[in-house]
C-alpha cells in the first residue's frame, strides 16, 4: 500500500506521521465551516467529505486533497432550485521548518473549497431558461406569448 491511512480530527497533521511512503488524511468537514454570506448564489449543503494524500520533502509538506460535496443553488437559467454533487481537487504546499511539529491544513483546504465552488448552476445543460417577455419556464413547455412579435417586424 502506497499510503499509510488515518484520520486525524481539526485537519491537524503531525509532521512525525508522515511515512517515508506518505500519509493518507481522511476527514468529514461541517459544511457550515465554509460560510456563507448573502451576495453567493451557490451554497454547500452538506458535509464535505475530505481525502488528502500528504508527503514531506526536507523544508516542504505537499497535500493532493479531494473533496466531495452536495451543493444547491437557483438554476441560473430558469431560477428553479438545483442541488447537485460537487468534487473538486486541488494540492497544498506548507513551508516546513526545523522546529515544526504539526501542520493546520483546515484554513487552506476551507480557502480552496470557496475559490473552486462554481459561481452559478444550472439544472440541466438544455435548460431552456425563462421567457424574457412573460417569464415563463421554457422547460416546462411554451408560453404562448407574443414572444415571436418583436418590435420591428
Amino acid at each position: 500500500k502506497a499510503f499509510v491511512e488515518t484520520v486525524i480530527a481539526g485537519m491537524r497533521i503531525r509532521i512525525r506521521d508522515i511515512r517515508p511512503e506518505g500519509l493518507t488524511v481522511r476527514d468529514q468537514i461541517d459544511h457550515e465551516v465554509i460560510g456563507r454570506i448573502e451576495s453567493d448564489s451557490v451554497s454547500v449543503v452538506s458535509p464535505i467529505m475530505m481525502t488528502a494524500r500528504v508527503q514531506k520533502g526536507d523544508s516542504v509538506m505537499t497535500a493532493v486533497v479531494d473533496i466531495s460535496t452536495r451543493i444547491s443553488s437557483e438554476c441560473y437559467r430558469c431560477a428553479v432550485m438545483v442541488e447537485q454533487n460537487w468534487q473538486a481537487s486541488f494540492s497544498l504546499a506548507f513551508r516546513l521548518e526545523k522546529t515544526t511539529e504539526y501542520v493546520e491544513i483546515q484554513d487552506a483546504v476551507r480557502e480552496e473549497i470557496v475559490v473552486a465552488l462554481p459561481q452559478r448552476l444550472i439544472c440541466k445543460d438544455d435548460c431552456r431558461g425563462l421567457c424574457p417577455y412573460c417569464g415563463e419556464n421554457l422547460n416546462e413547455g411554451t408560453c404562448g406569448c407574443h414572444q415571436n412579435d418583436a418590435p420591428g417586424s
